[in-house]
């Protein structure tokens, strides 16, 4: 079983290297224009969320988001939270602990705009995390000395192994 565990990451890092798409699950992005970044985690619980993912401040500790597929195969609802209770909570306790809600788009190669792809389908070559930047300069992250984003848009830079 060891030597199964120790093959999965060499099998990935041939496969990404041959140049085979990299899950969404799995994805790297980096803003373009500025500092911050998002790494995508794979998700255990697909139920709760399609995908999950850090955004990545570089003075700061990563924030934990995840997205959420609006009923009725609506759009992908992304959310950044920060120190939200455990347990049961209120409206107004997930509001007040609610860093970032919005749509997030893909960008595909061509340019074409479509919606975030799941966590198993090929990854976006760019993300649009709609209203990011403005939100987080308008949240309590924003100190004044803190790297926020500066733009909304991120491009892929690798994918994790």
């Amino acid at each position: 079983m060891t030597r199964t565990l120790l093959a999965v990451p060499v099998f990935l890092s041939l496969m990404n290297a041959a140049g085979a798409a990299c899950p969404q699950a799995l994805a790297v992005y980096d803003e373009v224009g500025g500092r911050t970044a998002i790494d995508f985690i794979p998700n255990m619980d697909m139920v709760a969320a399609s995908n999950t993912f850090r955004l990545i401040l570089p003075d700061a500790a990563p924030i934990q988001g995840h997205v959420e597929w609006q009923s009725g195969g609506g759009r992908p609802d992304g959310l950044l939270l920060k120190d939200c209770p455990t347990g049961d909570a209120t409206g107004e306790e997930l509001a007040a602990c609610t860093l970032w809600r919005g749509v997030v788009y893909a960008i595909d190669d061509e340019g074409a705009v479509g919606l975030l792809p799941g966590a198993r389908e090929d990854a976006a070559q760019r993300l649009i995390m709609t209203d990011l930047s403005r939100a987080l300069h308008f949240s309590t992250l924003n100190d004044g000395e803190a790297a926020l984003p500066s733009f909304d848009v991120y491009e892929i830079s690798g994918c994790q192994e």
